[in-house]
């Protein structure tokens, strides 16, 4: 989607990564938990950049909704992870704040 408007645009774009497979990680290293917190994390980033970008695209309304698109859908992606992590109990739980009792 981007690309297209990147190749309209003539902005010049970085080199396609090779098609050789990296070698594996030690999968023990990898347990179901990190990936998710690895996953949410990052669509926690993604969330903190569309709005900006969103914002900086006044002049341009194609651009402007290509982004509010991508806001949107990581919104829907943010949701639907959440209701995952909560299902599995890889969510840490809130903090409860209170008055000490003694």
């Amino acid at each position: 989607m981007l690309e297209k408007e990147l190749v309209h645009f003539r902005v010049p774009l970085p080199n396609r990564p090779p098609n050789v497979m990296p070698s594996r990680a030690p999968t023990m290293l990898m347990d179901d938990d990190n990936i998710f917190r690895w996953v949410f994390q990052g669509i926690q980033g993604a969330l903190l950049m569309h709005p900006q970008a969103l914002i900086e695209c006044t002049h341009n309304d194609r651009i402007r909704n290509i982004f509010k698109e991508l806001l949107f859908s990581e919104l829907e992606m943010l949701a639907s992870t959440i209701k995952y992590g909560k299902l599995k109990g890889w969510l840490n739980p809130a903090l409860h704040y209170g008055m000490l009792r003694t």
